[in-house]
């Protein structure tokens, strides 16, 4: 997402500028997708609350968003707006990998044939849960 702000500052037109929108708004999916499992390695219990507290703070990040880039925007334009996002976007991606601690079922899979099917995987436990909410 931050890429695709960064892409935005040089588009030329309307066309352009709807593009890198639709590709930052792509690359948005995936933070809502990947946070299921990620706050289910990390909350398996509380995983529904945590849910809630992630789709909150995008709420209330969107609405101070609105209003919080509106006077950027008349100040310092469109361009300025999206260099703002595209740096805020990039400290925000960069900090994860810092304060989200490392899963142990990270290259954890097995080979086709091996004594330990797919199936036995915790992994695929953990999914198998999210799944049933």
């Amino acid at each position: 997402m931050a890429v695709t702000g960064i892409a935005s500052i040089f588009t030329r037109s309307f066309y352009e500028l709807l593009v890198m929108r639709f590709l930052s708004g792509t690359g948005a999916a995936f933070y809502f997708s990947s946070a299921v499992a990620v706050l289910n390695e990390i909350y398996p219990e509380k995983l529904g609350l945590m849910m809630g507290y992630y789709n909150a703070a995008f709420d209330i990040g969107g609405g101070i968003g609105i209003f919080g880039f509106t006077p950027i925007t008349a100040d310092l334009g469109l361009n300025g707006n999206e260099i703002i996002q595209a740096i805020l976007t990039a400290i925000s991606a960069v900090s994860l990998l810092f304060f989200i601690p490392k899963s142990e079922h990270i290259g954890n899979f097995e080979a086709r044939g091996s004594e330990k099917t797919h199936t036995e995987s915790k992994d695929l436990d953990s999914c198998y849960r999210v799944c049933r909410l």
